[in-house]
């Protein structure tokens, strides 16, 4: 009887059934009363029980209102910077139970939110990433840019260039380059790469010229002699493609 539900859940041990009965009653709660349901995720005192709850709230809402789903995400990112980082929500249970039970919610969340407005849920997260001292390219950063990239690239690429963090826009750059690899468009991760700066410059040139040699050893060597490198560049390339 779901009316018997909360004296259930309130007289249930602690424990993993009490856990699974409050998630059941949030759910329940959430389908006849959504900002009563939001109420009571902010008054959640479980850190990982609290994530997931608010996770929910945000997927629920976006297909209704996606500006008010990405405002739950900027709740859920005030209270935990790095949602998607088990260290994010990490909470040790009375009875020793696992850490980090809202992990499903938020990345399903994070799935959905980055499908909807990748721009505008990238710029929540890498601003909660700031509040230690400036961006940090942190596990839910890195989750959402996948998402954007595997649905997206060309629009991933344009906010990539433009950061101006040059350590977070070689984060991101290299995710770019990663993704163009596995598509084995290497010319044009070359392009990318060579946009890098310091030693991520070199080491995304020698990567994506190595998988490529190993493609297509030709059109990898054709590159190498035909354009115009510098000293170091060559010298560091030089042993993956020896000069004739």
């Amino acid at each position: 009887n779901p009316e018997l539900l909360p004296e259930l859940t309130a007289s249930a041990p602690a424990g993993d059934l009490r856990r699974k009965l409050e998630a059941v009653a949030f759910r329940r709660l959430a389908a006849d009363d959504p900002e009563k349901a939001l109420d009571q995720a902010r008054e959640t005192t479980s850190a990982s029980v609290a994530a997931g709850q608010f996770a929910q709230r945000a997927l629920a809402q976006l297909q209704d209102d996606p500006w008010k789903a990405q405002g739950i995400l900027d709740e859920l990112l005030e209270r935990f910077p790095d949602p998607a980082s088990q260290g994010g929500i990490q909470i040790t249970h009375p009875d020793g139970g696992a850490t980090g039970s809202g992990l499903q919610e938020v990345s399903e969340a994070l799935r959905a939110l980055a499908t909807s407005d990748p721009a505008a849920t990238m710029a929540r997260v890498l601003t909660s990433s700031s509040k230690e001292g400036g961006p940090m390219w942190n596990q839910t950063v890195n989750t959402v840019a996948s998402h954007w990239l595997a649905g997206d690239t060309n629009t991933y690429a344009e906010w990539a260039a433009g950061l101006p963090d040059p350590g977070i826009r070689d984060q991101a750059i290299g995710g770019l380059i990663a993704q163009l690899n596995n598509s084995h468009s290497y010319s044009a991760a070359i392009g990318y790469a060579s946009e890098l700066s310091g030693d991520s410059r070199g080491n995304q040139l020698h990567q994506t010229l190595s998988r490529w040699n190993q493609e297509d050893p030709q059109a990898a060597a054709e590159w190498f002699h035909q354009t115009p490198l510098s000293e170091a560049d060559r010298k560091r390339l030089g042993h993956v493609f020896p000069t004739p």
